[in-house]
């Protein structure tokens, strides 16, 4: 049995250069974290109308048949949903999965392409506000992957472009 690996690299601290910022701006250190401390970031959606979202610039290799989780530790802001893909270097072949941190919900999964396979995906409640969000997958074995993190507006659920509002989540 292979154990899990986390593809979300220094999901901690998305101020970091292992994460890139489209149409969104990470302030860090800047709430309480799931533990009690003051070294959780916000994540701020741009008013301009865009994708939002802060994805990692690693290029992650998998191996075929190994076991991945894609986690992260979210606070509902004023975007409640949020989508974790999971994308090949082209970004042509992915797997998504959408979740509701007002209704701390999985809203909806899906997959475009081939490669990954989609093994399950939880929204768990940590207390104050803060939900661990969870994708697993099997890899398929390619290299130049990367785990995307979308702000999603609770009017358009089903895409991805939308005019930001230039508040936090």
């Amino acid at each position: 049995v292979v154990a899990e690996q986390n593809l979300a690299l220094q999901s901690q601290d998305f101020t970091q250069s292992a994460w890139t910022k489209l149409a969104t701006t990470v302030t860090g250190n800047s709430t309480t974290a799931p533990d009690g401390t003051s070294t959780a970031g916000t994540i701020t959606t741009t008013a301009a109308t865009n994708y939002h979202a802060t994805y990692s610039a690693a290029n992650i290799s998998t191996t075929a048949g190994s076991a991945y989780t894609a986690s992260v530790y979210l606070k509902t802001g004023t975007n409640n949903y949020v989508s974790v893909n999971v994308a090949d270097s082209a970004g042509s072949n992915f797997f998504a999965a959408t979740f509701d941190t007002t209704g701390a919900t999985v809203t909806k999964t899906g997959a475009n392409g081939s490669g990954w396979a989609y093994t399950s995906s939880s929204i768990t409640s940590v207390g104050n506000g803060w939900y661990l969000l969870s994708v697993q997958l099997v890899g398929a074995g390619t290299s130049g992957s990367s785990i995307a993190l979308y702000l999603m507006n609770a009017a358009n659920t089903g895409g991805l472009t939308y005019t930001g509002n230039g508040t936090g989540n």
